[in-house]
């Protein structure tokens, strides 16, 4: 069990691309991160950042195999269970903080 998470490369972001010779998966990112929060203590952090597109995007993409790119939408999808606590940065980068929740408990971006 771990006291905190982290991710500052694109470990996550190209999970399931297939660009490491990994399996393709178009959950991969989703269930990288669900993993973590299996293998996560109680208020457990989690730190991540990721490649955001601009606020008027509503909808994420991929770039071809390399890396998925964010929308606020997509963080919220991708952290599920976790409660965001903090997001720092703007622009093409983001880091944002989580801390672990309860299964079901309401968590907002």
């Amino acid at each position: 069990m771990f006291d905190l998470v982290a991710s500052a490369g694109m470990a996550i972001p190209a999970a399931g691309l297939g660009n490491l010779g990994e399996a393709l998966n178009p959950w991969g990112d989703l269930m990288l991160v669900a993993m973590a929060w299996c293998m996560a203590k109680e208020q457990a952090v989690l730190v991540l950042r990721l490649p955001m597109r601009s606020a008027r995007h509503r909808k994420g993409l991929v770039k071809y195999n390399r890396k998925r790119v964010y929308s606020v939408r997509m963080v919220a999808q991708l952290a599920a269970n976790w409660k965001h606590v903090a997001r720092v940065g703007g622009g093409h980068s983001e880091v944002h903080v989580f801390v672990h929740a309860e299964a079901g408990a309401p968590t907002a971006v």
